[in-house]
């Protein structure tokens, strides 16, 4: 009898533990306007009989930014921990006195951190190799992306939707400008990316920033469509009917084209 009641105040405890929101989450929550009804949570350790928090768990919701559990699972089994991408150089002619006869091919790997800064470092690199002027052409070689056509429309008739994106085709992001948005109302930024080509240009809000600098969409905020110029340049400005969240601390966005081919998000942009 005594093991069966410390079994049953055992149960009871977990089930208290699983049931009570943690205040800070609460509060979080609550600084963001989102309803508490409209959050789903299930945390327990891998070698945990039982969780320990339990909330709206068998709701089933937008799994947003969740997702990436399954693509880091994924990329952890099949690639390992250790993995890194790589962005390799080469040179078809001959180098002389610091000037290539010849092409010089980029071969992508996939690097999704391979940003405007991290090129600047790969074009240094380069010059300290030898190479100082280029007498024929750059090749962008991107073949690790090419895979089979993607339809963006088939899973919800909604082709510009990022998550319905495929392969990005080297869709590059926005840039955002550092100033405080226009009245809580007014986002400016620039694109570069392909000539002459449509573009629309979502804004999502956040509360932090990823290490990486990069952001996450918490918050759809607005979108406009632009139309890069012949060098491939766009300026914008995109109205927030809603304005700023109190919780929007920074901002990022995405650019996609007409085929689906969406961008990943840009570095955010702070707005304290």
């Amino acid at each position: 009898m005594t093991r069966l009641l410390l079994a049953l105040s055992l149960l009871c405890a977990i089930a208290a533990n699983a049931a009570a929101m943690p205040s800070g989450v609460a509060r979080a929550l609550d600084e963001a306007g989102i309803p508490a009804a409209n959050v789903a949570i299930h945390v327990q350790a891998v070698d945990a009989a039982a969780p320990t928090l339990v909330i709206n768990a068998d709701r089933p919701l937008n799994p947003a930014s969740v997702m990436k559990l399954v693509t880091a699972f994924a990329v952890l089994e099949r690639l390992g921990p250790a993995f890194t991408w790589d962005t390799r150089v080469a040179l078809d002619g001959t180098l002389r006195d610091g000037s290539l006869n010849g092409n010089l091919h980029l071969t992508g790997g996939g690097d999704p951190l391979l940003d405007v800064g991290r090129l600047w470092k790969l074009l240094a690199r380069t010059r300290a190799a030898g190479i100082t002027h280029i007498n024929g052409d750059i090749v962008l070689d991107g073949s690790t992306l090419r895979l089979p056509p993607h339809d963006p429309a088939a899973f919800d008739n909604r082709p510009l939707r990022p998550y319905n994106s495929g392969p990005n085709g080297l869709q590059n992001f926005p840039v955002l400008s550092d100033e405080p948005v226009q009245n809580d109302r007014l986002v400016h930024g620039t694109l570069d990316s392909t000539p002459n080509t449509a573009f629309r240009v979502e804004v999502f809000g956040l509360t932090t920033c990823d290490i990486s600098q990069h952001g996450e969409g918490e918050r759809f905020l607005g979108f406009v469509d632009v139309t890069t110029d012949a060098a491939g340049h766009a300026a914008f400005a995109v109205f927030l009917e809603n304005g700023l969240a109190p919780a929007d601390d920074f901002l990022t966005a995405t650019a996609t084209d007409s085929s689906g081919n969406s961008s990943e998000f840009s570095r955010c942009a702070q707005q304290l």
